[in-house]
């Protein structure tokens, strides 16, 4: 097949996914893309050790394929090295559009083994040759209940556009999780975000982001640190000695049918040492083989339970007290994954991960489960590792 795109009444048709991404946990990566318009036949992930180029990429590897609107697939590494993903869209009556395109629907990542033979995932942030910075340096600090961005360019005419993320821009990949906040931009610029969240900037230029011919580089044009606009003190809806509220049982048994809202739960007093230690003890001879499956019931944050409040919460609340209560697993799944769609605060998207990690478990979804409780580990422990064990139950019988 030798055309890319083909033309029809001066519309473009483009029978190819988009917005392709991936995210690592241990030798687990996913890759997440928007389906083609145009086409809607499976989708099929080709995986290969060699690069993909833009002539018959399919005779590198076997595909796995995925239905249409499924937009992701989890894959496990085996073994060290670089990896190779090509995501090929078809249509309804089986043909394949198998063109590769850079940095479109193509992605690479890195296989390490580290020194306890485990291996880790990273994303091949090797920038193509051909592509050029133009931009030298990039620095943001705070100036009061505000941001200062300086950079510095070659001195080109080109436009610099500059993006805001409340995740470290690493690669072209970050930037679909970043939002513009100005094209045209000179130093030094100030911006005002939310306060009490820390964010990272980016530089690129307009020219190159409407070719495709994007780098980033860490350190050079885009911050490797975050900035964050203190809270003002008179502000008490949170503070450094916030933490996380318990994760009530939702009794959904209980309530009359009809009924959406919660009932008001009581919170559990926590173990004795006694108690603890035996669980503990437990928990340490685990194995996932020798288990019977566990009776778990949906959980959720005691802040998600109540009334009020606006902006990300107040649509998070939304979730969890209607599909979510409701045990509609696959409207909630699919609610939280258009939620967790544009970026979040770190407290959000957590708990949103949560929810979604269990949705998919009780989807019977077990790997798509673990990859979420994998996710929110660092900010939920205890209670990832239950759900964790949970969902290494639900893989290991079936």
């Amino acid at each position: 097949m030798s055309s890319v795109l083909l033309f029809a009444q001066e519309a473009v048709f483009a029978p190819f996914v988009s917005r392709l991404t991936i995210e690592a946990k241990n030798n687990l990566i996913r890759l997440t893309w928007k389906d083609s318009a145009d086409v809607k036949g499976p989708v099929y992930v080709y995986r290969s050790q060699r690069p993909f180029d833009s002539s018959h990429p399919s005779l590198l590897a076997e595909p796995v394929e995925v239905p249409y609107g499924v937009g992701s697939y989890i894959d496990e590494i085996e073994e060290p090295g670089t990896w190779h993903y090509f995501i090929a869209s078809s249509d309804i009556s089986g043909q394949k559009y198998e063109i590769a395109i850079p940095m479109g629907n193509t992605i690479s990542v890195v296989v390490q083994q580290g020194i306890t033979g485990q291996l880790a995932v990273t994303e091949d942030r090797r920038p193509p040759v051909s592509q050029v910075m133009g931009i030298q340096s990039i620095s943001a600090s705070v100036q009061g209940d505000a941001v200062s961005i300086t950079f510095r360019t070659d001195g080109s005419a080109k436009t610099p556009v500059l993006y805001r993320s409340v995740h470290e821009i690493k690669n072209t990949q970050d930037l679909l999780r970043a939002v513009i906040v100005q094209s045209g931009v000179k130093s030094p610029f100030t911006d005002y975000p939310v306060p009490g969240i820390s964010y990272y900037y980016s530089i690129i230029y307009e020219e190159d982001i409407s070719r495709g011919n994007i780098q980033i580089q860490p350190g050079v044009n885009a911050t490797q640190r975050p900035v964050e606009i203190p809270l003002d003190s008179s502000w008490n809806g949170m503070g450094d000695g916030l933490r996380s509220m318990p994760l009530p049982t939702i009794s959904i048994n209980n309530l009359v049918s009809g009924i959406d809202n919660l009932p008001e739960l009581a919170v559990p007093a926590p173990l004795s040492p006694e108690a603890a230690k035996a669980v503990a003890d437990i928990t340490r001879n685990f194995h996932p083989k020798n288990q019977t499956p566990l009776q778990k019931q949906p959980r959720a944050f005691a802040q998600d339970l109540e009334t009020g409040s606006g902006g990300e919460d107040y649509s998070l609340k939304a979730i969890v007290q209607g599909s979510f209560t409701k045990r509609d697993w696959q409207k909630a799944k699919e609610e939280l994954i258009q939620y967790l769609s544009i970026p979040r605060t770190v407290q959000a998207e957590a708990r949103a991960r949560f929810y979604l990690g269990q949705s998919y478990y009780f989807t019977a979804a077990p790997r798509e489960a673990l990859f979420e409780f994998l996710l929110v580990q660092n900010s939920y422990e205890e209670e990832a590792a239950e759900w964790i064990q949970a969902t290494l139950i639900q893989m290991n019988k079936r």
